[in-house]
């Protein structure tokens, strides 16, 4: 009896010290989950929107103007660090030659969260008003009776050089790991609030780092050819590229920028060079990405069209360019 207890404690230790062995691999392969994914997304859904790799669990309060809440989780350079309260609006896209998008959200405490005034006053507002004030705030209207209802929030934050100033804060949905999207009341768009960004990570694969090193090694050309001169230009910026399948076919498609070098070595005030490079058959190609933005908007605003299987990019449907139309 005891040599039998014996061995049983042997194995069982043998088992435990394995699984602390094997730990750090696990580790090494983290899954970025949040609660405020949504989790009984229906299968057309998830068919018609293959772009998307989650949906946040907006709990929409208006769906006539797009208004809702959400409660989610956050990470900062990789680590979750804790739950926040959203407002989201959703502005009316137009599909076209000049389609816009804007997907805002506005920080409300737990307490509005759970607030049925704060919803009735939504339903029954007569206009939502927005300030500029230190923050971007948006406020609810009726009668007289005008109430600041949040202050916008850059999550997820855009960390790319020349765009947004100030200390990066580095604050996601997914640590850009995924594509996540925002499904309208009506299901016909979808708003992409984060696209993936492989090239941010201390570490890239032997793959990611092939496709970087081509995406820097095609800027660095492009720039001779514009100037040239044997001269490199500024490419910091290919390392926020957004990665998203804007052609449907089950690959990535890398979107980068990158800008000329003036004669003391420093970023040109020209407006940066846009280029996407994507996968066609069984090869990846470049095409330049021009028109994309006006003077106003720099930052990229994806959306998507559930039914006809098209994302736009800011000022350009990118499912055409990159198929060969204008």
């Amino acid at each position: 009896m005891k040599k039998k207890n014996k061995a049983v404690s042997f194995i069982s230790c043998t088992i435990i010290f394995s699984v602390f062995l094997i730990l750090p691999s696990f580790s090494f392969a983290q899954v970025y989950d949040n609660i405020g994914f949504k989790k009984d997304v229906p299968e057309e859904i998830r068919k018609a929107c293959t772009v998307c790799d989650e949906f946040l669990d907006v709990k929409w309060i208006d769906e006539r103007r797009h208004i809702g809440k959400l409660k989610t989780e956050w990470y900062k350079d990789g680590k979750k660090e804790g739950v926040s309260y959203y407002l989201v609006r959703l502005l009316e896209p137009s599909p076209g030659p000049v389609p816009i998008l804007t997907c805002i959200f506005y920080n409300i405490d737990e307490e509005r969260y759970h607030s049925k005034n704060i919803e009735k006053l939504i339903k029954e507002a007569d206009k939502f008003e927005y300030a500029l004030v230190g923050d971007f705030i948006m406020y609810a209207k009726k009668g007289k009776r005008q109430i600041q209802l949040g202050s916008a929030d850059s999550i997820p934050y855009f960390p790319q050089p020349g765009v947004s100033s100030g200390q990066p804060f580095k604050k996601t949905f997914s640590n850009f790991s995924k594509t996540i999207c925002v499904l309208y009341p009506n299901k016909e768009y979808v708003s992409i609030a984060e696209t993936k960004k492989p090239f941010i990570k201390e570490s890239l694969s032997e793959e990611e780092k092939k496709i970087f090193d081509q995406l820097i090694k095609f800027a660095n050309n492009k720039c001779k050819e514009i100037t040239g001169a044997d001269a490199k230009c500024y490419t910091e910026m290919i390392k926020y590229c957004d990665v998203i399948d804007a052609n449907f076919d089950g690959l990535d498609d890398y979107i980068f920028r990158f800008s000329l070098l003036d004669e003391l070595g420093r970023p040109n005030k020209t407006p940066a060079i846009w280029y996407i490079y994507f996968s066609k058959g069984d090869q990846h190609k470049f095409k330049e990405l021009r028109g994309c933005f006006s003077k106003q908007s720099f930052m990229p605003i994806f959306y998507s069209s559930v039914g006809k299987r098209i994302i736009y990019y800011t000022l350009c449907n990118l499912t055409e360019i990159i198929q060969g139309g204008n």
